[in-house]
C-alpha cells in the first residue's frame, strides 16, 4: 500500500488515500518488524499535564503476540452509549503494561470521549497527531487524565529518522522506506513546515532538517 499511494497508484484525493487506518497499517504495520525502535520513540511521548516523557518504558520490550491493530474491546464505560472500543494500535509490555496508540492523519477525536473511553483499557494511551491544535483540544478536555501522553508525527519522524544506521540491509531499507513514506504524507502539508517536500526525494531521512 505505500508503494501504491507513492506512486499515485491511489490517487490523494480519493478516499483511500485519506483514511486513517490506511496510515495506521503502513506505518505500525512495518514499525511492528522493529518494535525496540519502536518503544524508543513512543517513550518520547509528553505527558497530557507535567509534559514529562514516558521514558518508564523505554527499555522494556513487546510481549509476543501481543500487538494488534484495531484490537476490540468491549466498552464497559457506562458514561457512553457505544457497544465496543477499536483503538488503532494496542500492545502489552514484558512488565505488564498496556499500551495504546490512536492514531490521527488530519483530523481529531472521532468522538466525544474517544481518548478517555480508550484509556480505560491501558495504562498509558498515546496520542499521536498532526497538528498541535488537535493536542491543544486534548489538553484542555483531559489536562487531569493521568494516562494520556502526546506524540506529534514531526517528532516520529525525527526519532525514526535519527535513528543509528543498523548493519541489518533489511533494517535500514525498512526504515528509509518509512521514512519516505511519512515525507509523502506530511511534507506538503502546512503545520509551521517552512518547505514543501512532497516531491522531495531523500534517500535517508534529511526532512525539514535543510540536510
Amino acid at each position: 500500500m505505500i508503494d501504491a499511494e507513492i506512486r499515485k497508484k491511489i490517487r490523494q484525493g480519493t478516499a483511500v488515500s485519506q483514511l486513517e487506518d490506511v496510515l495506521t497499517s503502513n506505518i505500525f504495520g512495518l514499525m511492528r518488524m522493529i518494535p525496540h525502535h519502536l518503544i524508543k520513540i513512543l517513550a518520547n511521548a509528553k505527558h497530557i499535564r507535567e509534559n514529562e516523557k514516558l521514558t518508564q518504558i523505554s527499555e522494556l520490550s513487546i510481549t509476543s503476540n501481543s500487538f494488534e491493530l484495531w484490537k476490540i474491546f468491549q466498552n464497559k464505560n457506562e458514561k457512553t452509549d457505544k457497544n465496543r472500543d477499536e483503538p488503532d494500535v494496542y500492545f502489552e509490555l514484558d512488565n505488564g503494561k498496556k499500551i495504546i496508540v490512536e492514531v490521527k492523519y488530519l483530523s481529531g477525536e472521532s468522538d466525544e470521549n474517544q481518548l478517555i473511553d480508550y484509556a480505560e483499557h491501558c495504562d498509558y494511551l498515546i496520542y499521536l497527531t498532526f497538528f498541535h491544535e488537535h493536542h491543544k483540544r486534548a489538553k484542555e478536555k483531559y489536562l487531569y487524565h493521568e494516562k494520556i501522553y502526546l506524540l506529534t508525527w514531526r517528532e516520529f519522524y525525527s526519532l525514526l529518522r535519527d535513528i543509528p544506521k543498523s548493519n541489518s540491509v533489511i533494517e535500514s531499507a525498512l526504515i528509509s522506506h518509512l521514512l519516505h513514506y511519512l515525507e509523502y504524507k506530511f511534507g506538503s502539508i502546512w503545520d509551521g513546515w517552512s518547505k514543501n517536500l512532497g516531491k522531495i526525494n531523500y534517500p535517508y531521512g534529511g526532512f525539514y532538517s535543510g540536510k
